[in-house]
């Protein structure tokens, strides 16, 4: 096992994660912060998607790489892979609980006295 690639695509792994948690729970921030459109919006969200799915899939790719070559010789100093095991269980952690939380969360617009929905 070669642990300087194991690690490589964790990192990889945990920033997919982190882009698919901006994109899915925080694009309204993000939109409001950059002013941008409503298209523009929907753009962030499909593209942080796309872009998190490509990172996810390319570290999952370069960490089975890692585990199935044989270590090397010239490893250098001492690689620990604990650090990003912790961090991508926490980041996976906090997109559960956000995911968990917005099922219970309602987005019910209140209504003012007089006022009528249009479906």
């Amino acid at each position: 096992m070669r642990k300087r690639t194991v690690r490589f695509g964790l990192n990889f792994i945990i920033a997919a994660v982190f882009i698919v948690i901006l994109g899915t729970f925080y694009h309204s921030v993000i939109a409001d912060l950059f002013h941008f459109l409503p298209t523009d919006e929907e753009r962030f969200v499909f593209l942080s998607f796309f872009i998190g799915g490509i990172m996810g899939g390319f570290g999952a790719f370069v960490v089975a790489a890692g585990f199935l070559l044989g270590s090397s010789q010239d490893e250098g100093p001492r690689i620990r892979l604990l650090p990003n095991i912790i961090i991508l269980c926490a980041v996976a952690l906090i997109f559960f609980m956000l995911f968990a939380s917005s099922l219970h969360t309602t987005t019910t617009p209140e209504l003012r006295p007089g006022e009528t929905i249009t479906i």
